[in-house]
């Protein structure tokens, strides 16, 4: 697992910590000198704690019983105290410029926590940087002979003359996270009430920020049912840390009513075993005892307010825009956002509808067309890691799940290029590796490729094929280079699949001339050479009977002295035969209305790209399908047009109706960056970048 001190940084730091901060006087106003100047011998600076979502008991009443804290808690044998040290940092400037601190010797300054407020102060005596450490120690026994510590947590600080003279000095917060002890393991024991009668079960599965086997396998994922309205959430031998899960509500029907996530710490020797602080479903009750507890309930309420805000509706599905950045200062970061596909998009811009994947630099993606997931892919540059994260569409889109990550092998060298997801069995192409993979135990198993005489298929000469699957085969869409037939082409290749062996059944190759891509007036072709047109997307129809691929142009065109700047649809037939034990396959590119005799659909034949105001059968460029929806195709077009010799850009929704072909367009102000989908080549179309 990737450090569980990287978790706790990025998500117990947004616990509630009464975040209240003290500033204390260091010595009496009157007792001043004349000379203003004169700084005081000592000053205190005090900040705040931050805590987890779920605590041992003892470790609750040692922090405080304040509800503005947020976590959840475990059980522990005696009483335990706090220890604040402050260590005066010595600057070292390094042969190469960089800086670094190191504590200087001698004793440390100590001071204390408020338990009730959750705050530390300490007294300084020096200027310049300080740093900051608080532990918690437990005694493990009654009679205290031996104590561990439990919590530990730093900040640093730099204290300047100003602060003396003004006698204040602002603590950052300290975020507290479990010490880890490798003899000794914890437990989770915590109950979730029940109180609307809808929900029958709760699914928890455990968010990982990596697939590697330094999470506890302890840990598994797995469905409990409430028997009187309890469901109690457990788990032994687990090493300290800090784990994030998310629980998903369902009916009798396994539909999903309500999500959220948590964050369990887990302590050497405990148990966490009390859930402590607010959130909508936290609530104070009273025990057998006649005290107050803080316990987990679901209540209908709460599933109405979810229904509302954070799901979306069994008719709706989801639909992903994305940006990467601004052009102007070459600063280049994903920005996915998700919204309902039958949403009004008018004027919509990135930061819009939900986050997803947000910080993340993500290479592809990929919505399932059965569960509506969303699947990103997110490579680490310079590492050669490729890793599969999972977005759930009914808990919001800010986490994910890692479900499958590739290392640098044997069977894989270096990054995935694309992937696709069937009913949540997922596959990736690495063009580095000239290679498919399936998603497999948590990592990529290589598949073996061959073609209709178990001859073995080679990948090495497909430049960037985009791919998609159903139950029982796997398709691929490229841009032939003329090896097959002599002339640039559209390729589709269709291939069963049986264990980790895919088998071709079919394909179909449609060159340029086929396509009806070439000049008006003088014959020639208008594409300029192999990078002129990519293959961008593909996606299968929900019946299965046809297969649909993207195809788009943006270059300068330095023949014609014209951007070209459109793109279109292909449609090919996907039938199959059986003759006897025999089944033939067949794949067939039609003209998508039934009638046109240029099969590529939206595709600006007359014209090196659409006219503005006259656009509305046309792309500018066909990028992405952002959307799986039965009954249409929803498409990110991003392109543009020349008006008055100024380029200017287009970006698009265009939804296609499957029965009529009529195109419903949408301007957006998200640009949807052909970097980001990796078509394999450059442009200076992309985004807001024509």
């Amino acid at each position: 697992m990737k450090s569980m001190k990287t978790i706790a940084k990025q998500i117990l730091a947004l616990s509630a910590g009464a975040f209240l901060l003290v500033f204390a006087g260091c010595s009496d106003v009157a007792e001043k000198t004349a000379s203003q100047n004169e700084a005081a011998q000592t000053c205190t600076v005090s900040g705040s704690l931050s805590v987890g979502n779920a605590l041992p008991s003892k470790i609750a009443s040692s922090l405080s019983a304040n509800a503005a804290a947020r976590s959840a808690t475990s059980s522990f044998a005696t009483e335990s105290e706090y220890r604040v040290y402050e260590y005066h940092l010595k600057e070292t400037t390094n042969d190469d410029g960089s800086t670094t601190y190191e504590r200087e010797s001698g004793e440390p300054l100590t001071g204390s926590v408020d338990k009730t407020a959750l705050l530390y102060s300490v007294a300084l005596n020096q200027t310049e940087r300080w740093e900051i450490e608080i532990t918690l120690w437990s005694a493990l026994d009654s009679d205290a002979n031996s104590s561990v510590a439990i919590l530990n947590g730093s900040t640093t600080v730099t204290v300047s003359e100003r602060n003396f003279l003004n006698q204040t000095v602002r603590g950052g917060t300290v975020t507290l996270t479990p010490q880890s002890n490798a003899d000794v393991s914890g437990a989770i024991l915590l109950q979730i009430k029940n109180e609307a009668e809808s929900i029958s079960s709760v699914a928890y599965s455990w968010i990982k920020d990596s697939a590697d086997n330094s999470f506890p396998a302890s840990l598994t994922d797995g469905t409990l049912d409430f028997t009187d309205g309890e469901a109690t959430f457990t788990f032994s031998s687990v090493k300290s840390g800090v784990y994030e899960v998310l629980f998903a509500f369902k009916n009798s029907a396994g539909e999903t009513l309500y999500s959220c996530t948590e964050l369990i710490p887990v302590f050497s020797g405990f148990t966490t075993d009390t859930w402590y602080g607010e959130s909508p479903y936290l609530h104070g009750l009273e025990d057998d005892d006649g005290g107050v507890v803080t316990q987990f309930v679901i209540t209908s309420d709460l599933l109405t307010s979810y229904a509302k805000v954070d799901s979306l509706g069994s008719a709706e599905y989801p639909l992903v825009l994305w940006d990467k950045g601004a052009k102007e200062d070459e600063t280049w970061s994903a920005g996915y956002n998700v919204f309902s596909a039958d949403a009004t998009l008018t004027g919509v811009k990135i930061g819009d509808g939900s986050v997803l994947a947000e910080g993340k630099t993500i290479s592809d993606f990929a919505i399932d067309p059965v569960t509506q997931a969303i699947y990103t892919l997110e490579n680490t540059s310079g590492s050669e890691t490729s890793k599969v994260v999972k977005y759930p569409t009914y808990a919001g889109y800010a986490k994910g799940k890692t479900v499958a990550s590739g290392y640098t092998a044997s069977t894989l060298s270096g990054n995935l290029s694309y992937i696709c997801s069937y009913n949540d069995t997922m596959y990736a192409y690495s063009y580095s590796s000239d290679a498919l993979f399936k998603a497999q135990d948590g990592t990529f198993t290589k598949l073996s490729v061959v073609d209709e005489t178990s001859a073995e298929f080679s990948l090495s000469s497909i430049p960037y094929p985009r791919i998609a699957a159903d139950e029982t085969y796997l398709y691929m869409a490229y841009r032939g280079d003329g090896s097959e037939s002599g002339t640039y082409s559209v390729y589709l290749r269709k291939f069963s699949i049986s264990g980790t062996t895919l088998t071709q059944v079919a394909s179909c190759e449609k060159t340029l001339t086929d396509l009806g891509v070439y000049g008006v007036t003088d014959g020639q072709y208008q594409l300029n050479g192999a990078g002129d047109l990519s293959v961008s997307d593909i996606i299968v129809d929900s019946a299965r009977s046809a297969v649909y691929v993207l195809v788009n142009e943006n270059v300068f065109n330095s023949m014609s002295d014209e951007h070209e700047s459109r793109g279109g649809i292909i449609k090919f037939t996907n039938t199959a035969s059986a003759a006897g034990s025999v089944t033939t396959h067949t794949l067939t590119c039609v003209a998508l209305d039934g009638s046109s005799t240029n099969l590529i659909y939206g595709w600006a034949y007359d014209g090196y790209h659409p006219t503005e105001g006259n656009d509305t059968n046309y792309f500018y460029g066909a990028k992405r399908f952002i959307a799986k929806k039965p009954d249409e195709l929803v498409i990110a077009d991003d392109g543009g047009y020349e008006e008055n010799n100024e380029k200017k850009n287009k970006n698009r929704v265009v939804k296609m109706n499957l029965e009529t072909f009529a195109m419903d367009t949408v301007d957006v102000n998200v640009g949807f960056d052909v970097y980001v989908s990796n078509c394999g080549f450059s442009s200076n179309y992309t985004g807001s970048g024509y």
